[in-house]
């Protein structure tokens, strides 16, 4: 076996992840594009319960499947996580480790630099690092409680670790967050979301914020009231959901793309950075954002893919209102903004795409498939 594997099964990557969700099933669970599978493998059952996300190496050959196992208990997030490694005929390299290897963890770049530079974003609520292996960190953390007020950070990683700048977060963030991996060498600003209605554009060598801007238009007093009264929203005037607000974003930085998922409805639009005023795609507008009755619909993640060939959008439905629970995914082509895969199937917890956009890995219950990614336009769009 190759030492790049044998060093990998060992690596234990960590991710912190942007929320956990339950929703709801459609009518009739629709699935497209159901190509040969090329490998299945099944995980442990004490991941059942949890939890579990999926992502490529780097070159594609391998996928990493992750799940805390106390994921329960409060603050589950910052605690290690277990993990399985397979090939794409999903041939396992190793069973679960609670040891690491941090040389190779630069392979599965999303969950590579947290357990590497555990210390340095512990106490962080956001984060992102340029280069490979990371020459610069940046994290984000609270000065004062759990509420803020928050600072960003940038360091030089080398030893001694230097701070390069400190900058002051928006007085009414929360939560800052980094949009979009920065496993880069580019010299392209920083975005960071203070508010699901706010992103702030930083120079990454200075710490300046340059401007403000939001995910898009976001409604206005009255065009909330219209759209209170089309889907006969039992809320108030003021209630948030009425507006846009992104829970979900993701960057295309080689194309200048932002993808913005909401949080109160099913809505997935995307903007260009240079000028966010303007909607490029906006899908799922109208979809009424609480049925079935006593739930809510929001966006879970939307990432680009394939040099930013595909953008994969997870929803989810679910509320103390209803026992109608769904997760579906659907994957867009940015060429056409058409939906060319959907998965709509109940059983299925977490789906991703290889970095090149050819393979494709979901997990259904607790069984990873592999398969040849081939989107079917026609199919996808009845």
């Amino acid at each position: 076996m190759p030492q790049f594997w044998k060093s990998l099964v060992f690596a234990m990557p960590y991710i912190v992840a942007q929320g956990l969700w339950v929703a709801e099933p459609s009518a009739a669970a629709e699935t497209m594009t159901h190509t040969a599978t090329m490998g299945v493998f099944s995980l442990p059952s004490e991941c059942v319960n949890n939890e579990v996300r999926l992502s490529f190496s780097a070159d594609g050959r391998a996928i990493c499947a992750w799940w805390w196992p106390h994921q329960k208990s409060g603050d589950y997030e910052k605690e290690p996580v277990d993990f399985l490694v397979v090939d794409t005929r999903g041939k396992p390299f190793g069973n679960s480790h609670t040891t690491n290897r941090n040389d190779l963890l630069r392979e599965i770049p999303i969950i590579a630099w947290r357990e590497v530079w555990r210390g340095f974003v512990t106490n962080s609520v956001g984060w992102g690092f340029y280069g490979a292996p990371p020459s610069k960190g940046l994290r984000i953390q609270s000065t004062g409680d759990v509420w803020g007020p928050y600072v960003a950070e940038m360091w030089g990683l080398s030893d001694p670790q230097k701070l390069l700048w400190r900058t002051d977060m928006p007085p009414l963030a929360v939560k800052p967050r980094v949009v979009g991996l920065l496993n880069r060498e580019e010299d392209g600003p920083v975005l960071i979301a203070v508010t699901g209605q706010q992103i702030v554009e930083v120079d990454n060598r200075t710490g300046q914020i340059r401007r403000s801007f939001t995910p898009g238009p976001i409604e206005s007093d009255q065009e909330a009231a219209k759209r209170k009264k089309r889907f006969r929203l039992s809320v108030a005037d003021t209630d948030p959901s009425l507006k846009f607000s992104s829970f979900a974003l993701g960057h295309d930085t080689a194309n200048g793309l932002l993808a913005c998922g909401a949080f109160f409805d099913k809505r997935v639009r995307v903007v260009r950075v240079s000028s966010p005023d303007r909607v490029l795609f906006e899908a799922n507008t109208d979809v009424h954002p609480a049925l079935p009755k006593g739930g809510q619909w929001g966006v879970r993640r939307v990432e680009f893919f394939a040099g930013g060939k595909y953008l994969l959008a997870e929803y989810h439905f679910g509320g103390r209102g209803t026992s109608v629970v769904s997760e579906p995914t659907e994957i867009f082509e940015i060429a056409t903004w058409k939906v060319v895969w959907r998965e709509d199937d109940v059983t299925t917890r977490a789906v991703t795409l290889s970095p090149d956009g050819k393979l494709l890995a979901l997990l259904r219950s607790n069984t990873l498939e592999v398969r040849r990614f081939e989107p079917n336009v026609k199919e996808g769009n009845k």
